[in-house]
């Protein structure tokens, strides 16, 4: 085997590439074989030392890629006849039982022994908490030969003193390797230097840096650890990871090369797999934004930021629901109720909205019944591409039957029923909807307490009704104070709204789901997918206590709900 074994003396540093498993999250670690392969070829060309193959860990529920999960084998083909050594990450807490111990029989079937393994660096990442058990789990690989490396994450919200324990732990168990993780993106280069400080009180072995990029410092913070004494530094392909991204390994090895005199031509390879890369980071966006800047500053995890940025909220309010987590000191680590607590408590940050109340054209939830008199059936119109495939057909589903028709995010369609109606719960939605062609052509439905003063003109021209609704992940409720519902999503608003006026007979259009046809699904409509999803579960709920009230899709769905055909009733 040609792959060389980790080197922790003197004498610059090594680099570390962990593409295929830091970026993986994108793709479902489903990378194309050819990329994988030009991939391969530039991070050996360019002599990169380690390259991070995936994890270790049980086999996770649902589809992943074959760089998600990593044995032997598969190692052991990518390393073969090629100069850098593998490495492999454990993300610690998949591997603690529920009493907190390490589960060994489980690293037994993960890791052979060192002697009979092409892994050549086995990576623990965690953060303090889980420090015992990594100290566990670094015992028993030690046992086995290998190399070990404590991946501290979070760096940025510990002390001095837990990074003194941390390394202390390192110490006494072993660890050759002992890594900052700048996970937030927040560091600055001159807290670099003392992190290694508190480090080095403890722990006399090897340094590594894994820094992201929100600030636009994963540079400059590589190599200022570099300038104290770190021996190791991460980076990915084209700066590929999640949110704003890592250091741009080809940028590290370009720097590098101009230093030593010209050595950067050996990166042709690398930068050519750079650019078809950077084909990737148009269609998954990762890189470097405003939001991720505040996030960094903020010490706001940045999986917030990938929730907020996209169709779902305005860019302010994004800004301002980051703000109410910086607030609340709760964004260190992901969690939806928390983004939920966050984004009903937004608008305190709004500085262009008012209340509700403004509005001359106000109507209550009790006024709605006044218009929508007959609410036996009901059908709640989606976004989905259906609705324009099947637009005449619904058009005479709708003159024939006759039913109240909701639709989620309208303003640009006049479907002609009796009672037609606007649904709509964001505000930047509502500026579409009321934007697009002067005064709403129907009656506006609105969630919230609050709408932007520069629409407040405009809707004063229609009809509003106000029927809150709050976002509590894993409840619906439509019969209470306000429609509750588990997630930010018209549609479940939509069909609370419908459930709530009396509606017997619920039949949507456009609820199509979010995977491709050709079978192919991003990480992101991936988790649309699954919310929606987890949505029909709690309505089916929802429906078992109800008598004769029934909810069907009458056009094609992803979704498993009950079914019917637009046909049979034209």
């Amino acid at each position: 085997m040609v792959a060389r074994d980790p080197d922790t003396s003197g004498g610059g540093f090594l680099t570390l590439d962990c593409t295929l498993r830091d970026g993986g999250f994108y793709c479902e670690w489903d990378f194309d074989a050819d990329l994988v392969e030009a991939y391969l070829d530039g991070v050996n060309e360019a002599g990169i030392d380690f390259v991070e193959l995936g994890y270790r860990a049980p086999t996770p529920a649902g589809y992943f890629g074959r760089y998600k999960l990593v044995p032997d084998s598969v190692v052991s083909g990518i390393v073969k006849s090629r100069g850098f050594a593998a490495a492999v990450m454990v993300d610690v807490k998949d591997l603690v039982g529920g009493d907190g111990r390490v589960d060994l029989d489980m690293a037994r079937r993960l890791f052979a022994p060192a002697a009979t393994s092409p892994v050549r660096l086995v990576r623990l990442a965690f953060r303090s908490p889980q420090a015992a058990a990594a100290a566990q789990l670094t015992q028993f690989l030690k046992d086995g030969g290998h190399t070990v490396s404590h991946n501290l994450m979070g760096i940025s919200k510990t002390t001095p003193e837990d990074r003194r324990r941390l390394a202390g732990s390192a110490a006494r168990c072993g660890a050759d390797i002992v890594y900052f993780a700048d996970t937030y993106g927040s560091l600055l280069p001159e807290q670099v230097g003392e992190i290694i400080t508190n480090l080095r009180w403890e722990f006399t072995g090897a340094i590594g840096a894994h820094c992201h990029d929100n600030l636009g410092l994963a540079l400059a913070n590589s190599l200022e650890a570099v300038r104290h004494g770190a021996r190791y530094v991460d980076g990915t392909v084209a700066g590929m990871g999640r949110g704003p991204g890592n250091l741009r390994i080809e940028q590290l090895l370009l720097l590098r090369g101009l230093r030593e005199g010209g050595s950067e031509v050996r990166l042709g390879k690398l930068f050519a797999c750079a650019a078809r890369f950077e084909e990737l980071k148009a269609r998954f966006g990762w890189g470097v934004n405003v939001a991720y800047m505040l996030s960094g500053a903020y010490g706001v995890h940045p999986t917030y930021v990938q929730e907020l940025l996209g169709e779902r909220y305005s860019f302010r309010e994004a800004m301002s629901t980051l703000q109410v987590l910086r607030e609340s000191g709760k964004g260190n680590s992901y969690s939806e109720e928390e983004l939920a607590r966050a984004l009903d408590a937004r608008y305190q940050y709004e500085g262009d909205t008012s209340s509700i109340s403004v509005l001359s054209s106000l109507r209550s939830g009790a006024q709605l019944s006044q218009l929508w008199t007959d609410s036996s059936r009901v059908l709640v119109i989606g976004a989905g591409p259906s609705v324009a495939r099947y637009r005449r057909e619904i058009q005479g589903f709708i003159d024939t039957t006759r039913p109240v028709v909701l639709e989620c995010n309208g303003g640009r369609t006049r479907w002609g029923a009796p009672a037609e109606l606007d649904v709509v719960i964001n505000l930047r939605r509502l500026r579409e909807t009321v934007t697009h062609s002067g005064a709403p052509q129907v009656p506006i439905v609105f969630g919230r307490n609050v709408v932007p003063n520069d629409v407040v003109t405009i809707l004063d021209r229609s009809e509003v009704f106000h029927v809150p609704c709050r976002v509590t992940p894993g409840r619906f409720d439509p019969g209470g104070e306000e429609i509750t519902i588990p997630a930010d999503v018209v549609g479940m608003y939509a069909i609370g709204l419908a459930l709530r006026q009396g509606a017997r007979e619920i039949l949507l259009a456009g609820f199509d789901g979010y995977l491709a046809e050709d079978g192919t699904v991003s990480a992101r409509s991936l988790q649309l997918q699954q919310e929606m999803q987890s949505f029909f579960r709690l309505l089916r709920e929802d429906l078992g206590r109800r008598s004769g009230v029934s909810v069907r899709s009458i056009l094609p769905t992803q979704y498993d709900i009950e079914r019917a055909s637009l046909f049979a009733y034209v």
